[in-house]
């Protein structure tokens, strides 16, 4: 019966109901309170955003109301006769409410939300560090375990510059157990093929979680009708405009005043040169690909760039494997950065 209800679920429930519709992301709605927020603050509008949410309104809904619902979507008599059967005997209780609780978003939210998923963070880096993981183990656990927490808050707040260096200062802390870098952290971020060791660029990354989904809600969302869509059209055309993504329509309003946490857009795409780049491509996962792809190969000394990039490439794909069938390049590309790699290298320098 859930999967019959599914299908209709985007026909019958307002737009702007975004949650348990199939299609619909619980974003759209954080940013459309977050931009009608901006608009009368920008405006010194008096207003108030009121969240009202029945407990256990499942549970606490009349069946007779309910049957009537049904019978209005026209969802025919036969999925009206399996609710009525499944809420046989079954009892009915009063819904008196609570006290009305008030939803305070400001510019300070966008700190305290970065600050709780920091520590989250940071707590289950400390559990992994205990581990004797390689340098391939601790990027993996960034990966999967570090960044999908961070990953959240981008949804509705662009990464601030003071998390960013927390985060940096996180994750190489993590990576070394010191608080010295033992490689650049640029090295370190590129591929194996280019000379890195692939540590994720969480901040990197973030931003361009939080530019994606501006660019999807505008230029790529089928949901027009969702009141969010107006709402970024609102304050973003003007950037769109200027990235020549979006042209100007005179029946649709615009704001000059750029809101702080849109102004990332702007910035993001032309830090990276990224305005060439079709409003189709813009996913997480693609810009970042692109911006690792501008990576160029370490140089090595004594060595050609050609070669140095050749010897990479062999390192990487496993057609070279002794420490001593090459240049010192191999040497240091199969190292792992650890104390017990250190220790060994030290032992062999003296020998």
């Amino acid at each position: 019966m859930v999967n019959r209800l599914k299908g209709a679920m985007g026909e019958i429930v307002y737009p702007d109901q975004t949650c348990g519709v199939p299609g619909r992301r619980v974003a759209d709605s954080l940013a459309l309170i977050r931009g009608t927020i901006q608009y009368i603050t920008d405006r010194n509008i008096r207003a108030a955003l009121v969240c009202l949410d029945q407990e256990k309104a499942f549970d606490h809904v009349s069946h007779e109301f309910m049957e009537r619902v049904l019978q209005g979507f026209g969802l025919g008599e036969w999925f009206s006769t399996y609710v009525r059967i499944m809420y046989t005997d079954s009892s009915v209780q009063s819904w008196t409410g609570k006290d009305p609780q008030y939803l305070v978003w400001g510019t300070k939210s966008s700190a305290k939300s970065w600050n709780e998923r920091l520590a989250k963070v940071k707590q289950k880096l400390g559990f992994w560090s205990l581990r004797h993981l390689s340098i391939e183990g601790k990027a993996l656990v960034l990966r999967n375990g570090a960044l999908p927490v961070l990953q959240h808050v981008t949804q509705a707040w662009p990464l601030l510059a003071n998390v960013a260096r927390a985060v940096n200062s996180m994750v190489f802390h993590f990576v070394w157990h010191s608080k010295m870098d033992r490689v650049k952290r640029t090295v370190m971020h590129k591929e194996h093929c280019n000379g890195g060791k692939a540590v994720p660029d969480i901040p990197t990354i973030l931003r361009a979680f939080f530019v994606c989904g501006c660019v999807r809600i505008t230029l790529m969302n089928e949901n027009k009708d969702h009141s969010a869509y107006r709402v970024f059209r609102f304050f973003l055309l003007p950037v769109w405009r200027r990235l020549g993504w979006d042209k100007w329509e005179n029946a649709t309003m615009f704001n000059w005043d750029l809101p702080w946490y849109y102004k990332e857009t702007e910035k993001f795409v032309v830090e990276f040169g990224l305005n060439c780049v079709t409003p189709s491509l813009w996913n997480p996962r693609t810009i970042h690909r692109l911006i690792r792809s501008r990576d160029t190969t370490e140089p090595v000394s004594d060595l050609p760039p050609a070669t140095a990039t050749r010897v990479t490439q062999l390192v990487t794909n496993g057609e070279v494997v002794s420490r001593e069938a090459c240049h010192r390049m191999v040497h240091n590309l199969l190292r792992d950065y650890t104390d017990k790699d250190n220790k060994e290298c030290e032992k062999e320098e003296e020998l």
